[in-house]
């Protein structure tokens, strides 16, 4: 992408979006968006950047198995 490999971030919603970013762009830097905790495992297979969650799903279990894969949580807030 023209050099800029780190600065592009990549949005997959629906998260089976997140399978073929990650078949064509191996490298890229990606945000999973999960709606349910059950899409959780499925997204930390693909190795996302960012795991995107609501607030309202968002539990110190689910916390605790996204930092351990080495993904950052970004939390949605502004529809509440």
């Amino acid at each position: 992408l023209l050099g800029l490999e780190e600065r592009v971030l990549f949005h997959c919603d629906p998260l089976a979006e997140l399978r073929k970013v990650r078949r064509m762009l191996p490298w890229a830097q990606v945000i999973a968006r999960v709606h349910d905790p059950a899409e959780l495992d499925f997204a930390l297979a693909h190795r996302p950047t960012f795991v995107q969650l609501d607030s309202a799903v968002l539990t110190s279990e689910l916390r605790r198995r996204v930092a351990e894969a080495g993904v950052r949580v970004l939390v949605k807030t502004l529809d509440e």
